[in-house]
Order: C-alpha cells, then sequence, then structure tokens
C-alpha cells in the first residue's frame, strides 16, 4: 500500500509497529585493539575513554546508531521537554541512540542552560550518546549574554580578533566558560561526569558560518580550533569530551577534507555534515553518500579515529509540490518516502562505508521545518511515519539502550 492509499485527514494510518529486534552480532573486534583506540585527549576520563571504545566497536559492527538533534528536548508530538521524551521516542518506544544539543541552548535561543543540564542528565539516564555542536555568536555583533543567533554574520571577520590579543579574545573566553560550565556540571547519578561529543566550528569549508572558508585561512582556522581545545583541557580542567571535526561534503578527495583539519591530536570523530537538497526519485545523491562514507571511513581508519555522519538529511526547500518552502521534508508529497532506509543501505551495504558509527539527522523544530516523521496521534503520522518505524525496527539500526551504553 502507497502513502496516498494509506491517507486521512489526520495523516497517514500506521500499520507498522515497533517490533524485538534480533540484536546484532557482537562486532569481531579484537579487545586488546579496541582498548589501545586513544582519545585526542591523553587525560580524557575513564569514561570519555569508555565512550570512545563504545563508538570503536559501533564502527566495526554491521550497523549504525541513529542520532537526531535536539530530541531530548524539542519536537512536535511531545509534551515534556527534560529528556524524557522524544518524536523517535513517541513511534519506536526509545530515544536515537545519539542526541545532539548545541551551546544556543545554554544562551536561550533553543532553550536555557540549566534545562540543557538536565536533558543531558536524562538522556544519559537513557543511555542516550549526547553529543553538542556550537553555533557560536558573531562576538563582534553579540550581547553580553550571547543572546539570539548570529553564527551567520560573517561580517566584519572576527577569528583573529578573538584570539589572544584581539578585541574579542575576553567575550570568546566568556563563551567557552559557559561551555566549560556545562562540562563540568553533567553529572551521571553515580556522580561520574558524562562523556561528550564536542563537535565545535563545523562546516567549515562553507561560506555560510563566520568560521568559514571565506572568512579565515587555514591556518587561522586550525590555530582556532586548537586554541579552543587546550583551553577547555588545560586552563578549565575538562576531561570529558571527545571532539568531533566535521567540514561540509562531498569531497573532491582525502586532501580537501583534510585542509582545515587541525591535527590527530585534537580529534577524536573524523564526521561530515552533507544534506540531501531538493531530492528527486532519481537523483544520485545515494551515490554520493556512500562514495563520502567511504572517504572519510579511510581517513578514520589510517589515523586511528571513528567515523560518523555528523549531520545529514532531507531538504525539499522550494521544490513542494505545496508551492512552500521546506528547510526539511515537506508534509506530503515527499519524492524519497523511503529515505532513510536508503541512507541505511549505503551505509551499510558497502564494506568501507559500513564503518560510520552514527549518523545524525537535525531536529524537528516544528510542523513547517522538520527532518524526521512524527506522530500525530496514536494512529497517524506524517506521510513517511510507516516507511520511518521500518526503519528503526531494521536490527542494523541502534538506538537508545541498544548500544550498551554503562558508563
Amino acid at each position: 500500500m502507497g502513502n496516498c492509499d494509506n491517507q486521512t485527514g489526520n495523516g497517514t494510518v500506521r500499520t507498522v509497529f515497533p517490533v524485538s529486534k534480533q540484536q546484532l552480532a557482537d562486532p569481531d573486534t579484537c579487545v586488546c585493539v579496541k582498548y589501545s583506540v586513544a582519545t585526542a585527549d591523553p587525560d580524557a576520563a575513564e569514561s570519555t575513554k569508555a565512550l570512545m571504545r563504545l563508538l570503536y566497536d559501533m564502527s566495526k559492527s554491521k550497523g549504525m546508531m541513529f542520532g537526531q538533534q535536539n530530541a531530548g528536548h524539542i519536537g512536535i508530538s511531545i509534551d515534556r521537554f527534560d529528556g524524557s521524551d522524544s518524536d523517535v521516542k513517541r513511534i519506536s518506544g526509545t530515544h536515537p541512540a545519539v542526541v545532539g544539543i548545541d551551546t544556543l541552548s545554554f544562551t536561550g535561543y533553543e532553550g536555557t542552560f540549566s534545562q540543557a543540564v538536565a536533558v543531558t542528565k536524562q538522556l544519559h539516564r537513557e543511555k542516550v550518546i549526547v553529543t553538542l555542536s556550537m553555533h557560536a555568536p558573531d562576538f563582534a555583533l553579540c550581547d553580553e549574554k550571547f543572546a539570539g543567533y548570529s553564527p551567520n554574520r560573517t561580517e566584519p571577520g572576527i577569528v583573529t580578533e578573538i584570539m589572544p590579543g584581539g578585541r574579542y579574545h575576553a567575550d570568546f573566553l566568556r563563551y567557552l566558560d559557559i561551555i566549560a560550565e556545562y562540562a563540568r556540571a553533567v553529572t551521571a547519578d553515580s556522580g561520574e561526569l558524562i562523556p561528550v561529543i564536542f563537535r565545535p566550528f563545523h562546516e567549515n569549508n562553507g561560506s555560510w558560518f563566520w568560521w568559514g572558508a571565506d572568512h579565515c585561512t587555514a591556518y587561522e582556522y586550525k590555530e582556532l580550533f586548537r586554541y579552543t581545545i587546550l583551553y577547555l583541557q588545560n586552563e578549565k580542567g575538562i576531561h570529558n569530551f571527545l571532539y568531533a571535526y566535521s567540514p561540509n561534503g562531498p569531497f573532491a578527495d582525502e586532501e580537501e577534507y583534510l585542509s582545515r583539519y587541525p591535527g590527530d591530536d585534537f580529534i577524536d570523530v573524523i564526521g561530515f555534515d552533507m544534506y540531501h537538497d531538493r531530492p528527486t526519485a532519481s537523483d544520485k545523491w545515494m551515490e554520493t553518500l556512500t562514495a563520502t562514507c567511504r572517504q572519510v571511513c579511510a581517513i578514520a581508519r589510517d589515523r586511528h579515529k571513528v567515523a560518523a555522519v555528523t549531520e545529514a538529511g532531507l531538504r525539499m526547500l522550494d521544490t513542494a509540490s505545496d508551492g512552500k518552502e521546506y528547510e526539511g521534508l515537506s508534509p506530503d508529497n515527499n519524492p524519497r518516502p523511503d529515505w532513510f532506509r536508503e541512507c541505511l543501505d549505503a551505509i551499510t551495504g558497502d564494506p568501507l562505508a559500513c564503518e560510520i558509527a552514527y549518523f545524525l539527522t537535525w531536529s524537528n523544530f516544528s510542523k513547517s521545518q522538520f527532518w524526521t516523521p512524527y506522530l500525530i496521534d496514536e494512529k497517524h503520522g506524517h506521510e513517511m511515519i510507516n516507511e520511518f518505524t521500518e526503519f528503526l525496527n531494521d536490527q542494523r539500526v541502534i538506538v537508545a539502550g541498544e548500544n550498551e551504553l554503562s558508563v
């Protein structure tokens, strides 16, 4: 039965429901090799090292962890915003295995600081891995509280001005201090610090953020990235972070990917962001996804790191059938209804691309800006609800509680 045959005025009728999955076989990894995988931070906490080992195990398994940005406190179908509810959990009974939070939540744009801490703690209780992205404000334009959204304000150039000796250096340090405060505040019920994958200065090869390639040199970018990490580690004593590098794909070759890479001493997760813009039923984006995953996994192998798709999603933009523009999925008539399974096959079906540890899609902000299907009521959902449920039911897709996160 196709989507059009299964529609009602309340959305698509649910015909697929969560099932008990047969667990994947344990990854074929040598224990001595797994325990030799080093974190970029030589003083990383034991829980952080354990997270790195878990990611390494996932990279050698037959599946991948599924993730979504802001899933613990922002969604369409949820009515709790404390980390105990998510659009995915409403469908499958459990959260995504990986959930993203952004530093925008620390300064009031996507929540509050206290909420971000509470959400992280609750997600950890539910065996979710948390990754922290950083849409840092333009320090030349923002107010003292770093309120609002200004990472896309690219004039004047500020990269050199937030480094030591620059006009905005003190403001930058105050911002990093907030991140350090969060890192120290996120503790498990045992009192142990919760490990977090920190992903600053993403999509650096684009031009849409002030740290992008058009607004600083490769040298300046690398110095900024390194300074940020060393400040958190050495000045603030933060050792519960892994660090992710995520330029925007696709890439011509390894040299392009590594053109702004800050170095192995600063990176744990070799990632990339890549969106499927203006999709058609016959385009070749899935082939590009496989090829890009192969490139990134090869780099991760060579450098003893872990590979991930750190951001992805289908973006209809100005091609929706109703004539409206949608930054993510459209409410109906999406040309690739099985997009999530297509991504799964593109990644796990290739002997090298399958080393992707996790795949994270973007946030469900509203019914006009969302990246995963959602429930409308117990019997109905977005038009892709059944295909998405089948994706979540696939044993290759790891959700929270299936990744044995016990740190």
